[in-house]
């Protein structure tokens, strides 16, 4: 069976929408056919990259993004602030990790612009717009 090894980078308000549905699909009927391995969060405030971890059974927390590529991930979830993708998402291209990556995805039409020429180097990059969880 196969296992998708997924990080998560930034534990803000989106991050817990990722965080929780990549949970929710571990303990759900497609674990019959691939299993999710939730291996690694990553926020600057440890303790809320922690807190994250372990509301949502990550196996481990550490404080900065740089350190996910440290981790043999298939998977990189970005819910970092948007000024912050681009650099993320070149670096997992590189890695040739597959990127879910929150919207918006740039700050600026000219980062917008970066994002692009990024993504056509990465064919496995996908934007989010998740709203299942969200209150509204």
């Amino acid at each position: 069976m196969k296992t998708i090894r997924v990080g998560l980078a930034g534990c803000g308000f989106a991050s817990h929408i990722h965080a929780r549905s990549v949970a929710l699909v571990k303990a759900s009927q497609i674990s019959k056919l691939v299993s999710i391995k939730p291996v690694v969060v990553a926020d600057t405030n440890i303790a809320r990259a922690q807190s994250t971890a372990n509301q949502y059974g990550w196996d481990e927390a550490v404080d900065s993004w740089e350190k996910l590529f440290e981790y043999d991930l298939d998977l990189l979830i970005v819910a970092l602030p948007n000024g912050e993708h681009a650099e993320i998402v070149k670096r997992a291209t590189e890695y040739n990790i597959t990127v879910l990556l929150e919207k918006p995805v740039a700050r600026t039409y000219d980062d917008a612009l970066a994002m692009l020429k990024i993504g056509a180097a990465n064919p496995n990059l996908r934007v989010a717009y998740v709203n299942r969880f969200v209150p509204a």
